[in-house]
């Protein structure tokens, strides 16, 4: 006992090694840690709306969209008979890949995600950031991975239906369209145009459901015992003809035949040619307002980067003063003769 005692007294003993130790290792896991909170944000960085001299993240932004219309694009061709038939093999091939792509995305935003201070916590920030709307985008523009796993063959011939819906999936690629809102400057202009309207929208969407109904109402008491096809014989379908109407897409093969259904008919058109005008005219003026908006930002930021960062004047106005260049040269060239 009395020699391990006396072990760490020793120079170079036990406990300054252990000690050197420990502080060797606690550095190395704060380096560690500090390099991955940097290679963190930069693909968190990367990953965002390319910002201004971002080559490298305007270039995955790029690789993205371009993906994602050659996705759509062979979904959309894949659905001729002809050509699915001929190149199956290859259409499949290239979901493949871009479920790969989109998946190692979506993995990498979720572990990034918590270099931005309102998703910085571990695990309640991911969870914040899996319920966001662009998270849910990417989220069911993975979802056809479902029916593309090898365990579908069993679930095929165990329960036919359910394979039908996994295959259901696959026409969740129409989710990848909206992915196009992150890269996209124009959509998300439209976007934010249409959230500084949203309460002037749903009061008009309220109006006309009430129009609508009570349209519908007023048809059946009208045309439902005397029309002779029976086209008016429910509410519901009274509806189906106040809508057409209503958007003024034609009447197709449905007609009213009393007076009083006629009149009707004409007051749902100019109610709903009052509906469709006025959000139009809602829409069109927040497009003004937020192309406004934008040269107004952008005029403050050319502001605050020509700014001083001492004085806040602008830079680009500042001239020699009284009794500088030629002026201040000659000045001082006549005081140097006096003295």
């Amino acid at each position: 006992m009395r020699a391990l005692r006396c072990l760490p007294a020793a120079p170079g003993g036990l406990c300054r090694s252990r000690t050197g130790r420990s502080r060797a290792l606690c550095r190395h896991w704060r380096e560690t840690l500090t390099a991955v909170k940097t290679i963190k944000a930069r693909i968190n960085a990367i990953l965002a709306p390319a910002g201004e001299g971002d080559l490298l993240s305007r270039a995955v932004d790029l690789f993205v969209l371009i993906l994602i219309l050659l996705d759509l694009a062979a979904f959309i061709v894949g659905s001729i008979p002809a050509v699915d038939d001929a190149y199956r093999g290859v259409f499949s091939e290239f979901e493949h890949f871009v479920l790969a792509v989109f998946g190692v995305e979506y993995a990498l935003r979720l572990w990034s995600c918590t270099a931005e201070r309102r998703f910085s916590a571990p695990i309640r920030g991911r969870l914040r950031y899996m319920v966001s709307p662009m998270a849910l985008i990417d989220l069911c523009a993975i979802l056809p991975l479902l029916a593309l796993l090898p365990s579908n063959e069993l679930v095929g011939h165990l329960f036919p239906e359910e394979l039908t819906a996994l295959r259901s999936f696959r026409l969740m690629r129409l989710a990848r369209l909206g992915k196009v809102a992150r890269y996209s400057i124009s959509v998300r202009t439209l976007g934010r145009a249409l959230r500084s309207i949203r309460q002037e929208l749903a009061v008009i969407s309220i109006v006309m459901v009430l129009v609508m109904l009570v349209a519908s109402t007023l048809l059946f008491a009208a045309e439902g015992e005397s029309h002779p096809l029976g086209d008016f014989s429910s509410i519901p379908d009274s509806m189906w003809y106040a809508v057409v109407v209503m958007t003024t897409v034609g009447l197709g093969d449905v007609a009213t035949v009393t007076t009083a259904g006629k009149v009707i008919t004409a007051i749902i058109a100019m109610c709903g040619i009052a509906m469709f005008a006025v959000p139009s005219g809602l829409l069109g003026a927040a497009f003004v307002e937020e192309f406004r908006r934008q040269e107004d930002e952008g005029q403050e930021a050319e502001e605050r980067a020509a700014a001083c960062p001492h004085c806040g004047g602008h830079l680009g106005s500042v001239r020699p003063g009284p009794g500088a260049g030629e002026d201040g040269d000659r000045g001082d060239s006549d005081r140097g003769a006096g003295r």
